[in-house]
């Protein structure tokens, strides 16, 4: 994704991850439909088509992981910055 005077900041994936981030480090883990929600309430119903890059990112970051029998997301990373 190459930033654009187009782009969107308060929907783009940055922004919907740092609102699943911010969720995540309040609890251990949230159901994916609740983090959807979330979405939507924090930045609106257009940040919705961004949210399955923002949690790549988070996950290739390793912040989160899926917990498949639960249909959650854990966060796994610190709750301090590096």
């Amino acid at each position: 994704m190459i930033p654009s005077k187009y782009m969107d900041l308060d929907t783009c994936a940055l922004r919907v991850a740092a609102v699943v981030l911010e969720a995540l480090l309040g609890t251990h883990a949230l159901l994916f439909e609740d983090v959807v929600d979330l979405v939507v309430e924090e930045a609106g119903q257009d940040a919705k088509y961004n949210l399955a890059p923002a949690l790549s990112l988070l996950y290739v970051a390793g912040r989160i992981e899926y917990d498949e029998s639960a249909n959650a997301l854990v966060f796994t990373g610190s709750r301090t910055a590096p």
